[in-house]
């Protein structure tokens, strides 16, 4: 549990099942499960610590478990690294018509001044499959998962973002100069420049995962049986601890927020290694991500996320002992409504052609 009052017994089983070591990496496996890749926190009670520094912050919580899987984050875990999410209308959204069909929709998007973005797309990308992007966004509202993965990625080839040189779904945070843990994504995206990187997330999966993460952390449940035996009060508590990490707002999952600062990692680390290979020095700068995800219930609409992460906030995290001058970083996300599906599709390319 997170910080509860339960007794000093069942918390050391809790810790040793599920607490994260920020300070130890695993070793990298392919079969690896959601928490597979934590153990137990190793800091020693004689360690100095700097005032405001990120370890200080995190030991100003004593009474609450922190030093746990991003899967497991809370609201308080996104107030100490200062992080904030923020929801934005688009124009286009607060005058969208749900009861327009897709004819007119297309109609609406050149009439309001998407032609750039439509020419673009049937003309710039030279794409030789346009049959196949319109009949993939037709095809976007399905409940499939994997069928809305397959269609994503056709999706976000035209937009100019390719997945062929990714060969895993994990991610690696860093912590103090150290690989903490691996994030699952459902796809993993680079853009043409192979630096930019965009991460497509499933919320239904994270929601698994979070189950996934309470179920196993249980010091109760016994992996050997095939057949767990039915205990009421541990299901019970098993749901209450669900619903304790469980997000607030659906679209706001702190793991959003830690998936997109370890994209700005990877990100600074190719943008370091392609300065030293041409011989340029490395240029301190923000990391700008992006991520898209859809809803656990099925809807209309799909999120897009962006945000620039300070290099003084990815420094942060790897020197915690240190103070770091940085205010922190907001995720903005729009919400795009499906309705019209290919009217959606030349917004969310919009957003990548204009940056």
């Amino acid at each position: 549990m997170l910080g509860d009052g339960a007794d000093t017994s069942t918390a050391i089983l809790e810790r040793k099942a599920g607490a994260l070591d920020l300070d130890s990496a695993p070793a990298a496996r392919q079969d690896r499960t959601p928490d597979d890749n934590v153990t137990l926190p190793t800091h020693s009670s004689a360690e100095s610590l700097v005032h405001g520094s990120l370890r200080d912050a995190i030991r100003q919580h004593p009474t609450q478990r922190l030093w746990v899987p991003s899967v497991a984050w809370i609201g308080l875990h996104l107030d100490i690294l200062n992080v904030r999410f923020k929801a934005r209308k688009s124009k286009s959204r607060r005058r969208a018509n749900w009861k327009t069909d897709a004819s007119n929709g297309l109609d609406e998007c050149r009439q309001s001044g998407d032609n750039n973005t439509i020419d673009a797309i049937e003309h710039g990308h030279s794409h030789p499959r346009n049959e196949n992007f319109s009949r993939a966004a037709d095809s976007l509202q399905v409940v499939d998962e994997d069928k809305q993965f397959s269609i994503m990625s056709e999706i976000l080839e035209v937009c100019g973002f390719s997945s062929d040189c990714f060969s895993s779904n994990w991610i690696g945070l860093d912590y103090d100069g150290k690989r903490a843990q691996h994030l699952w994504v459902n796809l993993l995206f680079t853009e043409q420049n192979e630096i930019n990187l965009l991460a497509y997330i499933h919320l239904a999966t994270l929601q698994r995962m979070r189950e996934i993460y309470i179920h196993k952390s249980n010091p109760l449940n016994v992996k050997r049986r095939k057949i767990p035996t039915p205990n009421e009060p541990v299901a019970e508590i098993r749901r209450k601890k669900l619903n304790r990490i469980k997000p607030a707002v659906e679209s706001e999952d702190p793991q959003i927020a830690s998936t997109l600062i370890a994209l700005a990692q990877e990100q600074q680390r190719r943008r370091r290694e392609l300065g030293e290979t041409a011989g340029a020095r490395y240029t301190r700068c923000p990391e700008r991500v992006f991520a898209i995800a859809f809803p656990v219930t099925p809807a209309p609409v799909m999120y897009f996320y962006e945000a620039t992460i300070p290099y003084e906030f990815l420094q942060r995290l790897e020197r915690p002992r240190e103070t770091m001058a940085c205010a922190g970083f907001t995720i903005s996300y729009r919400s795009i409504s499906l309705t019209v599906p290919i009217k959606a599709l030349m917004r969310l390319c919009k957003r990548f052609t204009s940056e």
